[in-house]
């Protein structure tokens, strides 16, 4: 076997089992939540979640996937100022995007909590899941860069504690 074959087998081995173990982890979690909390509680918790996983993907504008692309050429350039660059672009412009939606949920949390959730509980748990969108822009900007270094390990161990505790 080639050394990319058995790289690839090796990260598709290590990634697939990190995944496992973080959904597993998360379906714990779940089962965790429905127990001790009341069904509104636990439907409005997970209401509240899915509008910020809907959200979330539209905070990198494509500079994650681009960063991922143009890093491994860099390198290879041997541009090192081009990739320290590219990682403080993706930050700035992901911790840019999510100040802005970070803003307008809280101006809008209460037309959002009385029209979208029809809970006036839904307020003060979109306040509560603000900061989360700050702690993932580091924690995104962490992922692409180890995809983009080629840091399978790493990369699998950091979405398994995304999976785990989230």
């Amino acid at each position: 076997m080639t050394e990319t074959a058995s790289r690839l087998l090796r990260g598709f081995t290590v990634f697939t089992a990190g995944s496992a173990l973080g959904a597993v982890c998360f379906y714990a979690y779940r089962v965790f939540l429905a127990r001790v909390l009341q069904p509104e509680q636990y439907g409005l918790i997970f209401a509240v979640w899915a509008l910020f996983s809907f959200v979330m993907p539209f905070r990198s504008l494509g500079f994650a996937s681009a960063f991922v692309r143009f890093v491994p050429r860099f390198m290879q350039e041997g541009s090192a100022w081009k990739v320290k660059t590219a990682a403080i672009q993706l930050f700035v412009v992901q911790f840019a995007t999510a100040s802005m939606l970070a803003i307008a949920v809280f101006l809008f949390q209460d037309v959002l909590a009385t029209s979208y959730f029809r809970s006036s509980e839904a307020g003060l748990l979109l306040i509560a899941f603000l900061p989360f969108f700050f702690i993932s822009v580091v924690g995104d900007t962490a992922e692409m860069m180890l995809y983009a270094f080629d840091r399978i390990g790493l990369f699998t161990v950091k979405r398994f504690l995304d999976q785990a505790l989230l």
